[in-house]
């Protein structure tokens, strides 16, 4: 019993290293800028469990772009500007937006971490079509992949919640000035230097998160790259 047990083992193992092995030919065949044409044609079964897992995951980012979506409104767009700081009834509107926005913002990861057991618990059940030598791979090498692209994602709401932040303080300190006054060169008069100090220092930390934004965006376009670099070699 089992002799036949260890058999039937090693055959499993034996089929699910042959099918990666059809897999990755595929794979090299089609060449990188064919990617999804020979995983959508692929005829084994990993491929398969790859499709079926790829819509699985789709599902997922695209509930994760819907959480970023809701800071896409124009109410904060320009809201230092000469105009916008002078109005003070658009100058509240921007203050009540950012602090409306930071609510909004610190739910974002528990939401994308619920997203992502969900997945896993669909993923799981799909893998188990995988032979026995070939599932835990799979599903091993995906939960790297997610942690990774998560991490991504938490940098990005952490970057938008540093923008509210300074957002919220900056109204602040300029709905707390009272009238704004504004010189001939279109800038703003401070009542003292210290409130024209910690007003720079807001806005010099508003470049660094557009450049934060920036390098997020580089660093996971590399990551994509690389990825399928790997399922080229």
């Amino acid at each position: 019993m089992t002799a036949a047990v260890l058999v039937l083992s090693n055959q499993a193992r034996i089929s699910g290293y042959i099918d990666v092995k059809r897999f990755q030919r595929d794979i090299q065949a089609g060449g990188a800028e064919n990617f999804e044409k020979a995983l959508s044609t692929s005829q084994t079964v990993i491929g398969s469990v790859g499709r079926d897992s790829r819509e699985v995951t789709d599902q997922t980012n695209n509930s994760v772009g819907q959480l970023f979506t809701q800071f896409d409104d124009h109410t904060l767009d320009g809201f230092l500007e000469t105009a916008k700081v002078k109005d003070r009834s658009v100058l509240l509107a921007s203050y009540q937006a950012a602090n409306a926005k930071l609510v909004q913002v610190r739910l974002v990861m528990p939401a994308v971490d619920a997203l992502l057991a969900d997945e896993r618990t669909k993923i799981v059940v799909i893998a188990s079509r995988l032979p026995e030598g070939s599932r835990d791979p799979f599903l091993g090498g995906l939960s790297q992949e997610r942690a990774a692209e998560r991490n991504f994602v938490e940098r990005r709401a952490t970057n938008y919640q540093r923008m509210f932040e300074i957002a919220a303080s900056a109204t602040k300190l300029l709905l707390d000035m009272g009238e704004i006054s504004i010189n001939e060169s279109g800038q703003i008069l401070f009542p003292d230097q210290n409130a024209l100090k910690n007003y720079n220092d807001l806005v010099d930390a508003l470049r660094q998160v557009a450049l934060e934004d920036e390098k997020i965006t580089v660093e996971a376009a590399a990551y994509d790259k690389a990825r399928l670099e790997r399922f080229l070699i």
